[in-house]
């Protein structure tokens, strides 16, 4: 009890490393988790943020861009890759995201370019950059979904476009700056307790199914970012891909995998990402009526994961297995 109260973040630790004792399975994955939180992050101008250049074994960034390393490598006359954690591969080595795979299904230069809590308007500003300075692809993907949900239908959010740190660098939050340090002084109790009685943070409640201009607002300006990702693109005879990523709740999968825990936290999001992606292949239908070559373009890989749920590393990301799947469908549609 000491130890507890004089040292909450060395009581969370040991805590979770009980817990990591009892899930074997999960033992080099949360290795992996380790050594991708030391990373840092720095201001990167117009995009928000990027993770700092790093040497490691599993991760190396690095470059103008601080973009992932892939197998293939290769910025000019190559295929493209835009999306979130999920692109920038979260809980995989360098050669098992889904770029360096692509590279070795099929021989071509890659370059990726996702970044962790990223929503499409981030890849599309970063996108622009890039084109700016003069790079050319022959082929551009952009992954998303899961972060415009996450992220823009938390209940306390008001405003839409919303990243996963528009409170961090926005001065209208200040006047919280009291209430903040008390909230980081008994965050890691309440973080403790959390985990030992399975409770969700209420931090983390949504409310797009309640709130359907919101949901309706997410879906638009996902779509509208694609949209203008391939007008841009397409003018340059560069091929253009939007994708709807699959995740684990969203196919009504087996939660077996997940703890009580996160299986709870699941079941809450389940509704908001039926909710918000039926609103966006919504968005994609009247978008196709105006513009039936765009409508070529899109992907929905809602259900690409469905007979493979052991693949998920949790309810977004995916293992090696599963970005191989990925791959192999990506290839086989755009052929």
């Amino acid at each position: 009890m000491f130890v507890f109260l004089i040292f909450p973040n060395l009581s969370l630790y040991g805590y979770k490393k009980f817990k990591n004792v009892i899930r074997n399975d999960k033992k080099e994955l949360n290795f992996f988790y380790e050594k991708d939180s030391q990373i840092k992050y720095l201001y990167k101008p117009y995009l928000g943020w990027r993770r700092k250049n790093i040497k490691s074994k599993f991760v190396n960034i690095s470059g103008k861009y601080n973009t992932r390393k892939s197998s293939g490598e290769d910025l000019d006359n190559s295929t493209w890759f835009f999306g979130g954690s999920t692109m920038w591969g979260r809980g995989v080595k360098d050669d098992k995201t889904i770029p360096s795979i692509y590279n070795q299904v099929t021989g071509q230069g890659v370059f990726n370019f996702g970044e962790s809590g990223w929503i499409s308007k981030q890849s599309l500003i970063q996108l622009i950059s890039v084109l700016g300075d003069g790079h050319k692809p022959n082929n551009v993907f952009f992954y998303d979904g899961v972060n415009e949900i996450f992220h823009g239908c938390l209940k306390e959010n008001k405003e839409i476009p919303f990243h996963s740190k528009s409170d961090l660098i926005n001065p209208a939050k200040k006047e919280k700056y009291y209430f903040s340090i008390i909230r980081e002084i008994f965050n890691p109790y309440l973080l403790l307790v959390r985990n030992i009685t399975n409770g969700i943070d209420e931090r983390t409640e949504r409310n797009c199914i309640k709130d359907i201009k919101k949901a309706k607002l997410i879906a638009k300006h996902l779509v509208n970012n694609w949209y203008s990702a391939y007008k841009i693109l397409n003018h340059q005879n560069i091929n253009f891909y939007a994708v709807l990523q699959p995740t684990l709740f969203s196919n009504n999968l087996s939660h077996e995998r997940l703890s009580y825990h996160e299986r709870k936290i699941s079941n809450s999001l389940q509704n908001e990402y039926d909710e918000v992606y039926s609103r966006i292949i919504l968005e994609i239908e009247n978008k196709c009526s105006l513009d039936k070559l765009f409508c070529k373009n899109f992907i929905d890989a809602r259900t690409w994961m469905i007979n493979y749920p052991e693949f998920f590393i949790d309810p977004y990301h995916l293992n090696s297995n599963g970005n191989l799947i990925i791959v192999k469908r990506l290839v086989e549609i755009t052929k």
